[in-house]
């Protein structure tokens, strides 16, 4: 099994590959120092396997190694998911 996570600023999606599939994604957007992560979608075939907030970890390592913006949250998966890991808090405090 290949997974491959990509961050596609031309179509403003963090994208999780399986085999060369779309397991899931997360629409953002980008402007004025912000990122806002909007929704977070797991594929029918791919769900119950902890794939939302495996994708939605690796988007916000993204952010926090790539980005000085600061992080807002509008995608209720998302923000539930930081709520359980407040070790990404500083995201959205910067």
């Amino acid at each position: 099994m290949t997974t491959e996570f990509v961050n596609d600023p031309a179509r403003s999606i963090y994208r999780l590959d399986i085999d060369g599939k779309t397991a899931a994604f997360i629409e953002y957007t980008h402007e004025d120092g912000v990122i806002d992560l909007l929704h977070t979608i797991v594929t029918p075939a791919f769900r119950g396997q902890g794939l939302g907030g495996t994708i939605v970890q690796h988007a916000l390592d993204d952010i926090r190694a790539n980005s000085k913006d600061r992080l807002v949250v509008h995608c209720s998966f998302a923000k539930a998911w930081l709520e359980e890991h407040p070790e990404y808090e500083d995201l959205t405090r910067r």
